[in-house]
């Protein structure tokens, strides 16, 4: 294989390898859930058969799991000092790309605008309902 056509295959490689593992990861939870529910939609027609108390569902297996406020803050930092990285080391490589840094630290510049505008009222929310 020559240098060129390999150079081309990596990122071609990569992104379907990316999606797919995503895809795949998708799917499996899927029907994971499905088989879950599958499972206890048998149980209880069994238990209404043989005139037994129906079983209750098992926690959790009906709600759609809500992503915590904090995240926004994780990601936010993560992306943020990602950018600081890059603004710091890009003009190391070529002085051409020291700006590229900026976008992903504007990304998470956004994510801790919204954790300090929202996620913060959020976070408070669901500590105090437990």
């Amino acid at each position: 294989m020559s240098g060129e056509l390999l150079s081309n295959l990596i990122p071609i490689v990569a992104i379907v390898m990316g999606i797919g593992l995503a895809l795949t990861s998708t799917v499996n939870g899927y029907r994971q859930r499905r088989t879950m529910i599958e499972l206890h939609h048998k149980e209880r027609l069994a238990a209404i058969e043989k005139g037994i108390e129906v079983p209750p569902p098992p926690e959790g297996l009906l709600e759609v799991r809500k992503v915590s406020p904090h995240a926004a803050l994780l990601r936010g930092l993560i992306w943020l000092l990602v950018g600081v990285g890059l603004l710091f080391a890009l003009p190391e490589i070529d002085s051409d790309l020291r700006y590229i840094g900026l976008v992903p630290g504007g990304v998470g510049l956004a994510y801790l605008i919204f954790y300090f505008a929202v996620g913060r009222r959020e976070a408070g929310q669901t500590t105090t309902a437990r």
